[in-house]
């Protein structure tokens, strides 16, 4: 994936380009994790554009791409018709916020501590169960 990072980093450099208001001091465009990938830009044409060039690009040299069933397109403060047009252009559909990732509710706003109670109680319980499976039998009694 480090090769789709540099895709990403040298075409922004080439081509017109505009990060999402909240990436631009950091120049985030993409968070990948395991096999899960976000974007990030300025809901427009060229940097849509752009972010769909090289995935196309970085799909014909690795083989893999992008499952358009199971990608969405999150898109704020845009007229539908637009959300419609950028959404082709990536050939993905528009989702709805919230949405939970790895457990997480991802929404337009900032979470309050009762909504990370379910992730720290699955935390606390992996956290329990090696407790177990490292201590000696001595320590367990």
């Amino acid at each position: 994936m480090d090769y789709l990072a540099l895709a990403f980093k040298r075409a922004i450099e080439m081509r017109p380009f505009s990060f999402h208001p909240k990436c631009s001091r950091a120049k985030l465009v993409q968070l990948i994790f395991a096999d899960d990938l976000m974007l990030f830009s300025k809901a427009d044409v060229p940097s849509i554009s752009l972010l769909a060039v090289v995935l196309h690009s970085f799909a014909l040299t690795s083989g893999l791409r992008m499952n358009d069933i199971k990608s969405s397109l999150f898109i704020a403060g845009v007229h539908a018709d637009q959300k419609d047009a950028l959404a082709g252009i990536l050939g993905c559909m528009i989702g709805h916020l919230p949405v939970k990732y790895l457990g997480v509710s991802l929404t337009a706003r900032r979470l309050h501590v009762n909504e990370y109670k379910p992730l720290i109680g699955k935390i606390l319980a992996r956290i329990s169960s090696w407790e177990g499976r490292l201590l000696s039998y001595a320590g367990r009694l």
